[in-house]
């Protein structure tokens, strides 16, 4: 994989002519190594491969079975939820990460919010979350391992190729400014991004601009998706919000 890491490094130029035959060689491999090497780290895979009988990865095709559906990452019991178990939340994350997160006991957090934040401070996970409109957030989990080349990932599509200006943001973009009509906190993509500009690009947190510098809360998404969900079923007095999500959706 150390190869697939350094094509990261590479300007967009470089990339692009990598020619379609090598491309597609280097993703075939791409794939036969991570599923290697992630087979027995992540139980929710490890059930999944199984179940499509696949014991290797022999063509791109291999892999469609196995792609996790969007609602893997939320197949969590919405009673956990409800019922604020967010130390048996944490063990429905552990199957979807190579982290092991067994010996982490989150019983003592009441709120979508403040789990997301226990997470970040006692492990290494930065989970990003959905916008809920269905009525359920998905989780997707992200490391500090991982993080770093996911950033780099989604700024090389903003490097300039052939006429266009060159913006090679990590060798020139110190003096960038990243803007944001949205929230600098929470636990979404752009605040990852927003993170990753300040840290890996220019070193500065005052060049990173949000229209609002709060946080988006997730406690408020899950809260108004299922309202929204109970509503349209006509089921809204059977809805159930555990009192911690309710008042960190209200804070």
């Amino acid at each position: 994989m150390d190869k697939f890491i350094d094509m990261l490094d590479w300007s967009a130029v470089d990339l692009f002519a990598v020619s379609r035959e090598e491309t597609e060689r280097l993703q075939l491999q791409g794939a036969k190594d991570r599923f290697t090497e992630l087979i027995d780290q992540i139980p929710m895979l490890k059930v999944l491969a199984d179940n499509q009988g696949i014991g290797e990865i022999r063509s791109v095709n291999d892999l469609v079975p196995i792609l996790f559906k969007h609602t893997t990452l939320k197949s969590y019991p919405i009673s956990l939820l409800e019922d604020g178990r967010f130390d048996r939340l944490t063990q429905w994350l552990d199957k979807l990460t190579t982290h092991d997160l067994s010996s982490y006991d989150a019983s003592g957090v009441d709120t979508i919010d403040g789990w997301l934040a226990w997470l970040e401070k006692n492990t290494p996970m930065r989970l990003a979350h959905s916008s809920g409109t269905s009525g359920k957030l998905s989780f997707f989990p992200r490391s500090t391992d991982d993080m770093p080349m996911l950033v780099k990932g989604i700024f090389k599509a903003y490097e300039g190729i052939g006429d266009e200006p060159k913006n090679d943001l990590f060798n020139s973009g110190k003096d960038m400014v990243f803007v944001f009509a949205g929230f600098r906190g929470g636990n979404t993509i752009p605040r990852f991004m927003m993170d990753g500009f300040a840290s890996m690009v220019t070193g500065r947190e005052d060049s990173v601009i949000a229209l609002y510098p709060s946080s988006m809360s997730a406690d408020v998404l899950s809260l108004q998706g299922r309202v929204k969900t109970a509503a349209a079923a006509g089921r809204l007095n059977e809805l159930k919000i555990a009192r911690g999500c309710w008042r960190g959706a209200m804070s």
